[in-house]
């Protein structure tokens, strides 16, 4: 019985009606008995009781096509991972949203958490976005690996697939999409000079949004003195622009804390936002500690500054 949410219905009610609709049961003799998935689905639905065996058998099957079950913890905990992610997919950050993933390791494989629960299904919705978006990816390095003889396309490139390989290299599922543009950048041995040179900028530039100060200052110290010493000015210009997009770039609100108070004046805390879920806000404390507040709990002003995010 822990597998399943008993509902008794009123046959007279709307709610009854409504049901009835939607998962047709084929007769009208009382007890109709339903099993319904989390997602919807209509695993039973017939008119009439079921003697106790029965009963247990229907349940036990029923069981088996129901998937994992996820405790009250698992449900808040993937609902917070799974705002993070659609944030970081919005800012067509890989790296950051194949963090998220790699959170949800215990909970399943990657894009297929064997559960019908809301947030697991929002999940594996998610992780095939995500791998639209590194198939897109990998499709535009390929077209600038055609382009022979374009060395500055050939740096970007393997900056690009660098990058990528740190990101997302180790998910099964496009390791060897990756390793055959790591072949394809080898056999261009013409631009070889400039692979390494590739590598060493792709991984300071995967540290300038460290949420470490001093990590940041370490990546862009190390940047500038790759452009320094490097005479290529194709390499030149890639880091320069690199730079002046970062001291243009405002810190991310979400990497803020900030006052959050409560619409009647009683709640008040200083955290960083990290997402919204199911009406709720998602903050995190400074000592670590994540809390969810109902967004309806909010005051006008902090419900300004997340429309302003938003928009």
């Amino acid at each position: 019985m822990s597998q399943f949410v008993p509902l008794k219905v009123d046959t007279s009610s709307p709610e009854w009606q409504s049901l009835e609709r939607k998962y047709r049961s084929g007769g009208s003799a009382i007890p109709i008995i339903y099993v319904i998935r989390a997602d919807g689905q209509k695993l039973y639905a017939k008119s009439g009781s079921l003697p106790g065996e029965q009963l247990y058998q229907l349940m036990t099957a029923a069981i088996k096509e129901m998937g994992r079950t996820l405790s009250a913890t698992e449900a808040q905990l993937l609902a917070g991972i799974n705002s993070e992610i659609e944030s970081s997919l919005a800012d067509d950050n890989l790296q950051l949203t194949a963090t998220g993933f790699r959170k949800l390791k215990k909970l399943g494989d990657f894009g297929a958490i064997p559960s019908y629960a809301k947030e697991a299904v929002r999940s594996n919705a998610l992780a095939s976005q995500f791998s639209d978006s590194v198939d897109k990816k990998i499709d535009e390095i390929k077209a600038n690996l055609a382009k022979e003889n374009d060395k500055e396309k050939f740096f970007v490139s393997a900056v690009a697939t660098s990058q990528l390989k740190t990101a997302v290299g180790n998910f099964g599922a496009f390791k060897i999409k990756i390793n055959d543009l790591d072949r394809q950048l080898r056999a261009k041995s013409q631009h070889k000079d400039l692979l390494t040179t590739a590598k060493q900028v792709a991984s300071a530039m995967g540290k300038i949004s460290h949420k470490s100060s001093s990590v940041r200052i370490r990546a862009n110290q190390s940047l500038k003195k790759l452009a320094d010493e490097n005479p290529s000015p194709i390499v030149v210009k890639f880091i320069d622009s690199i730079l002046s997009d970062v001291e243009d770039k405002p810190e991310r609100p979400s990497n803020l804390l900030r006052k959050w108070t409560s619409n009647d004046g009683k709640f008040a805390i200083e955290a960083k936002f990290l997402g919204v879920s199911n009406g709720d806000i998602r903050l995190e404390r400074k000592n670590g500690e994540v809390i969810l507040v109902p967004l309806s709990r909010l005051s006008d002003a902090d419900k300004e500054f997340l429309d302003s995010k938003h928009q």
